[in-house]
């Protein structure tokens, strides 16, 4: 008998392919959670604004046919109101928002409007203008135009503070 004849005869034996698909767990595709991230830019108000906005878009996402629209309109009032949040933290720091940013504003007011109606007209793509469309532009947007804000206000000697 040769060295190692022995081991090699037992791995050979003892190490047979087992058939595909035999023997093995089958596994199912996990199934994908959509998480929106949107940058944080070091403001409180702001970032506490853009995160619950985020959820909201992970809720559309993952949501079924029959909820998309309310949480359409909760996603239009959580932007109005952190549209409205800035504009305030601005003028009572003495400032303003400039007219690009104002714009932005608009422009994602309108692309929920949009997905909105299109939920209410029943066409499905209500979904891919919030994914596609608004999510991209308010990554852009918060790293563009919100970072400024942010700066300007944790620069200032005495930051405003919103009140509820």
């Amino acid at each position: 008998m040769q060295i190692g004849a022995h081991s090699a005869q037992h791995r050979s034996r003892n190490m047979t392919k087992r058939p595909r698909g035999q023997g093995r767990k089958s596994r199912k595709p996990a199934k994908r959670k959509t998480r929106v991230k949107l940058l944080a830019v070091g403001h409180d108000v702001i970032d506490a604004g853009h995160e619950t906005i985020g959820e909201c878009c992970d809720r559309i996402a993952e949501s079924d046919s029959g909820a998309i629209e309310a949480q359409l309109q909760r996603l239009r009032s959580l932007l109005a109101h952190h549209f409205q949040n800035e504009e305030l933290l601005l003028k009572a720091a003495g400032s303003s928002l400039c007219g690009c940013h104002a714009l932005d504003h608009r422009i994602m007011l309108a692309l929920c409007d949009r997905a909105i109606r299109s939920a209410t007209d029943g066409d499905g793509k209500s979904r891919k203008v919030i994914i596609k469309e608004l999510v991209p532009a308010l990554r852009k947007h918060i790293a563009y135009r919100d970072q400024l804000i942010a700066l300007y206000l944790n620069t200032l000697d005495t930051p405003p503070v919103l009140h509820s």
